[in-house]
């Protein structure tokens, strides 16, 4: 019998992150069944190395005006009530991590996954924000740990919104990327960002949770009977507050609840407002509560993924930089800008409360871009 190739997945080592647990669980389940032996690398940085990173990063990377709004913003977010933990949250994710993903052993700093450089036929480097940390001195995500040549390194749907490549780091940028066999990100800014830096084709594709057809289980049956609006918040509140925004969802669904999926550290503004707060969801349930929503109204990428995915009406908005880039990608991408806001005011010029969504363009243009990424993976990969 011939030897099933050995493959790793490398990408951010979640705890309790929805978006980031299903991804990991989409691309590891589409490369099993390309008769591979797959598993996930579960690697974390060194948390004190990380802040020296992100001081340097303050340092060189943002312009002085950056700078100050990152502390004033830092300085609120302290002020800020947050979400504190429901212990059964984190027992609960685990629980469907350890039954859906194949982790390696834990990893706990840089120098133990260099142990793992010759393990691997190939070396799958994504989904999600992995190429966010282009500041450090060592580029875990760009595949520095890998020295020899005969490991094949792939990206797929890698994604920054760092606002440029840091000086010190781009020559070392540039020489990892060039040993990449082929690379592909999740949207045009990460492309833009990182094509000068290499000689590669760098093409776009879409986030493995829409390549993945999950099991029915998932959703067949609605933990919620009655109708809702499923509120799924991670950063600010959008300008012009929370309140007016479901004050207008409530308009446009009399009848609805008000529904919270809430994380652990997250503010608790959106609290108040929900006749349901829930804190302990797992991700399967998550996903049933987006896929059963009358209306999802999110900050957050995958709450958007999922909500197109499985077509609900939805508004999602951005306040930080670090949201709006791949929220914009998507709008522009679908032709989705009526519902993609910035502030309650643009939703209400937009009309992004009047009409059920028209999926037709962006169900076609989702084919497409399904198609292109499939054959990416088998180009790449499977044969």
């Amino acid at each position: 019998m011939k030897k099933k190739k050995k493959v790793a997945i490398l990408t951010m080592n979640y705890g309790v992150n929805y978006g980031g647990i299903l991804q990991c669980v989409a691309l590891q389940n589409i490369l099993e069944k390309m008769d591979l032996d797959v598993e996930v690398i579960r690697f974390s940085y060194n948390k004190k190395r990380w802040k020296i990173a992100r001081f340097f990063q303050l340092l060189f990377s943002y312009n002085p005006i950056m700078i100050v709004k990152l502390i004033i913003h830092k300085a609120k977010n302290k002020s800020t009530k947050k979400i504190s933990v429901n212990s059964t949250i984190e027992i609960r994710c685990q629980e469907f991590i350890v039954n859906n993903i194949n982790y390696t052993a834990r990893l706990f700093d840089e120098n133990s996954i260099y142990e793992l450089s010759d393990k691997y036929d190939i070396v799958v480097i994504g989904s999600d924000k992995i190429w966010g940390g282009i500041n450090k001195s060592r580029l875990i995500y760009f595949g520095d740990w890998i020295d020899n040549t005969r490991t094949k390194i792939i990206s797929y749907a890698a994604c920054s919104s760092s606002p440029s490549v840091p000086f010190f780091n781009r020559y070392k940028i540039s020489t990892l990327l060039n040993r990449f066999t082929a690379i592909s990100v999740r949207d045009n800014y990460t492309k833009t960002l990182f094509a000068p830096l290499t000689t590669k084709k760098i093409e776009v594709v879409v986030d493995p949770t829409l390549l993945y057809k999950y099991d029915d289980s998932y959703i067949v049956e609605p933990y919620i009977k009655s109708n809702y609006i499923l509120t799924y918040i991670l950063g600010e509140q959008i300008k012009g507050g929370h309140g007016e925004m479901l004050k207008e969802l409530k308009q446009r669904y009399p009848l609805s609840k008000i529904i919270s999926i809430v994380l652990p550290n997250n503010t608790k503004d959106i609290c108040t407002l929900a006749d349901t707060v829930i804190d302990n969801a797992t991700p399967n349930e998550w996903i049933n509560l987006i896929a059963n929503a009358q209306c999802v109204y999110t900050d957050s990428f995958h709450g958007l993924i999922f909500g197109l995915k499985y077509r609900r009406n939805f508004i999602a908005y951005y306040r930080e930089i670090g949201r709006s880039t791949r929220l914009m990608d998507l709008a522009q991408r679908y032709k989705l800008s009526s519902q993609i806001v910035n502030s309650v005011d643009d939703a209400r010029i937009k009309r992004a409360f009047d009409f059920d969504i028209d999926y037709s363009f962006a169900n076609s243009e989702i084919k497409k871009s399904v198609e292109i990424s499939t054959e990416f993976l088998y180009k790449h990969i499977s044969k």
